[in-house]
């Protein structure tokens, strides 16, 4: 159950949004971080009111840790997991992780030492562009679709065709990484073409020869 603690953390009022678990008649109140003033918390619908600034990425972060508080918890019915280890697991981002974003980040520091540091910089860069257009990723959610309307983003956001299909060709790579891993069956970019550009419109893409690499 998500609640505001009776606990008052600042002069303005907020009070922390937190995450009630009980086990073995125990219970305790998690924190998840999230501090709000009590007129901007709904109780009845247990969320963040629109009238709080930053209310739709609260909504998001608490909505995500309060199912990952009841995954644990069903993947735990049969013998329900002590306070203390709950909160562990809950703490753990890779515990369950189905979050692309936290997936590559650990892959790319695993492989950081193969690549140049220019195209590490490449990866980096394009995540947190991604990031910008979508805070987080589940891997249900990379599809042949996902990757087309991320494709007309770029290009309404102005940036040149080489600068897009350069960010195409990075993010089929760290697609391969997570296929190569078994978090998804197939790459979507199977079915997208990366179209040749020249290297007169952009010197930082990849050649033909690079591509088949891929």
């Amino acid at each position: 159950m998500k609640n505001l603690t009776q606990e008052q953390l600042s002069k303005e009022g907020k009070q922390q949004v937190c995450i009630r678990y009980t086990s073995y008649r125990r219970f305790t109140f998690i924190g998840l971080n999230i501090s709000v003033h009590p007129k901007h918390w709904n109780d009845n619908k247990k969320q963040v009111k629109a009238t709080e600034p930053h209310h739709i990425r609260y909504n998001q972060l608490i909505k995500e840790q309060y199912h990952k508080a009841e995954s644990i918890i069903l993947d735990n019915f049969l013998k329900p997991l002590p306070v203390t280890e709950f909160i562990s697991k809950l703490k753990d981002k890779y515990y369950g992780n189905a979050d692309f974003y936290v997936f590559i980040e650990q892959e790319l520091e695993l492989i950081k030492s193969a690549p140049s540091p220019r195209t590490m910089d490449n990866y980096h860069n394009l995540i947190n562009k991604m990031k910008e257009w979508k805070p987080t990723l589940t891997f249900g959610e990379i599809t042949l679709e996902y990757i087309q309307r991320f494709h007309d983003y770029e290009i309404k956001t102005g940036n040149l065709l080489s600068t897009i299909y350069k960010k195409h060709a990075n993010f089929k790579f760290l697609l391969g990484l997570a296929q190569n891993k078994e978090y998804i069956d197939k790459n979507p970019y199977d079915k997208f073409e990366i179209k040749k550009i020249t290297k007169a419109q952009n010197s930082d893409i990849l050649t033909e020869e690079e591509l088949k690499k891929l």
